[in-house]
Parts: structure tokens; C-alpha cells; sequence
């Protein structure tokens, strides 16, 4: 499912619509909201409760942040979340459950991912992938065309992608690329042991 991000930037306290300012302060804060209400009707309308069909969220900016924040939620009500990937999101703070793999794409230009001034979770089930993409605006760092266009996007060869041992024990890969490079890093599998 995909979730959209933020269409109305109106005064939080003067609501417009599902995808308005005010919905950012509530998803940030915690709270449940009318998007969240929204996706869970539409699983619910396609019959996916209870029935086992994987579901994943998708969701750029505020999409992923509500993506993140509804994925308990719907774990809890029946639903088979396994997925869910966010593109210029600040979920660091959010939790999600230890069986659905999270993804989370954040150009190193784009400073939304860091308002929540956490990094996202070194665990299991979360990868960040960082990149390179400046195009000149801090709004167009944090457009959905600048997630569209960037190399962690692309198909990367076997022989572009390297592989290192960080201090945490995770694991990074560096994607090498005439257009700049990306990193992606999960924990190791002893270190996601320790964990446990």
C-alpha cells in the first residue's frame, strides 16, 4: 500500500485534509491519526484482515512516517504487515514488530530523516540505505523525484558493491557509482543475536 505524504501545509491546528501539516505533528508525536484510520479501512475494505496476505507499506515523508507508525497497529488487529519501506521519513523513534522488515531511504542531503534527532535502530529487521543526491534546494533534497533518481535506487553489479566490518559489528555495503554512492548497513548476524 502505498501511503502518501504530506499534500496541505496549513497550520497544524487548522485542519485540511488527511495528508495536512497537522497530521505530521500527530505521527511525530505518537499519535494515531486520520491517516492511519484510512489505511487500515482500505486493508480492511480489500479483505486483507485476518486473512494472511502479506501487506507492505510504503510511504515517502509523512507516507512513511504513518506507514511506520500504523505497522503495530495493524500486526495487533490481524493483519499480515511484512514489509515496510519509507523515503525521506524520520522513523528512528518508531518501533516496529521484530517480524516485519523495515527499509528506509535517506539521501544524506535531506534533512527530514533527522528530525525526529535519532538515528533509525541498528537491528534484524532495519536497513538504512544513505546516499548522496544534492540538487541544489533543501526542498528538492527532500522531493519523492530525489528518491526516484539516486544511485540505491538503481541496479547496482556484483563487482560495484563492496563489503566491510564496521566498530558496531554491522555490516556495510558501499554501492560505488559515477553518480555518487551509497551505503547500506545492517547488523550482523552475531549481533543481532546479542540482542536476543
Amino acid at each position: 500500500m502505498d501511503v502518501p505524504g504530506t499534500k496541505d501545509w496549513n497550520a497544524p491546528w487548522d485542519p485540511k485534509s488527511a495528508n495536512d501539516s497537522g497530521v505530521n505533528v500527530d505521527a511525530m508525536a505518537g499519535n494515531n491519526t486520520v491517516l492511519q484510520q484510512g489505511i487500515e479501512q482500505a486493508l480492511r475494505d480489500a479483505g486483507a484482515q485476518g486473512s494472511g496476505v502479506p501487506v507492505m507499506l510504503v510511504g515517502h515523508s509523512q507516507g512513511g512516517i504513518v506507514a511506520a507508525q500504523s505497522t503495530n497497529g495493524l500486526v495487533a488487529s490481524g493483519y499480515n504487515v511484512t514489509h515496510v519501506v519509507t523515503a525521506g521519513s524520520p522513523v528512528g523513534r518508531i518501533g516496529i514488530p521484530g517480524n516485519v522488515q523495515m527499509l528506509s531511504l535517506e539521501n544524506k542531503g535531506d534533512i527530514v530523516p533527522h528530525l525526529d534527532a535519532s538515528d533509525n535502530p541498528n537491528t534484524a529487521n532495519r536497513t538504512t540505505v544513505t546516499f548522496e543526491n544534492q540538487t541544489g534546494t533543501v526542498g528538492e533534497n527532500h522531493s519523492i523525484g530525489g528518491y526516484r533518481e539516486n544511485p540505491a535506487n538503481r541496479r547496482t553489479s556484483a563487482s560495484t558493491a563492496t563489503t566491510s566490518r564496521s566498530r558496531d559489528n554491522s555490516t556495510r555495503v558501499r554501492i560505488l557509482r559515477s553518480e555518487g554512492s551509497s551505503t547500506a548497513r545492517t547488523p550482523s548476524p552475531r549481533a543481532a543475536q546479542r540482542r536476543k
